[in-house]
C-alpha cells in the first residue's frame, strides 16, 4: 500500500548477507538521483535471523527506509503477483568461487514471467540473458545496475516489450 503508480524494481530469493543485496541498495541509491520515486521490493528473508535487520539498517543509512520493502517467504505463487506488479526485476549474483558456478532460478523465473529484468555478469545469467536479449546483462556493480534499472524504469513500453522474448 502506498506504492501504488510508483516504479518498483523488485528482487525475489534469499536475502543473506553472503548476497551482497547492499549492492542493490547503493544502485537504488544510483537510480533515485534520475527516478526519485523508485522503490525496491524484497520478496524473500534470510535464514540468519540478523541478515534483513543489518540490510534493513544499511538502507536506513543511506535515507532509503521508507522506499524498501521486505516481504518474508511467501508461497511461489504469492511472489510471482508481486513480481507482476513491478516495473522490473533484478537478479544481483555476488561474483566469485561460490556464485560463479550457480545457475540462478530467479533470473529463469523472471524470464519465464516476461518481467524485464536486470542480471550482472556471472556466467550462467550472462549465458541466458545473451541467447534471450529478453533483459539486460550489466557488470558486477552498483553504477551499471542502477544505469540498466534507470534505462528500463524510463521507457517500461519498450522493456516489457523485451521481455516478451523471455517465456520462450
Amino acid at each position: 500500500a502506498g506504492w501504488e503508480g510508483r516504479p518498483v524494481i523488485a528482487y525475489l530469493g534469499t536475502l543473506d548477507q553472503a548476497r551482497c543485496l547492499d549492492h542493490l541498495l547503493d544502485a537504488l541509491l544510483l537510480i533515485r538521483a534520475s527516478v526519485p520515486d523508485a522503490r525496491l521490493l524484497l520478496i524473500g528473508d534470510s535464514p540468519t535471523p540478523s541478515d534483513v535487520p543489518q540490510l534493513l539498517a544499511y538502507a536506513a543509512s543511506l535515507g532509503l527506509a521508507d522506499v524498501v520493502h521486505v516481504t518474508g517467504w511467501l508461497p511461489s505463487s504469492q511472489a510471482w503477483e508481486y513480481l507482476r506488479g513491478a516495473d522490473a526485476a533484478v537478479s544481483y549474483v555476488p561474483r566469485g568461487q561460490l556464485y560463479d558456478v550457480s545457475s540462478p532460478t530467479k533470473l529463469l523465473e523472471y524470464l519465464a514471467l516476461g518481467m524485464p529484468c536486470v542480471g550482472n555478469d556471472i556466467p550462467d545469467q550472462a549465458q541466458v540473458l545473451t541467447a534471450s536479449q529478453a533483459g539486460w546483462l550489466v557488470e558486477s556493480n552498483a553504477t551499471a545496475m542502477a544505469a540498466a534499472l534507470v534505462e528500463l524504469l524510463q521507457d517500461t513500453v519498450a522493456a516489457r516489450a523485451r521481455a516478451q522474448a523471455g517465456p520462450s
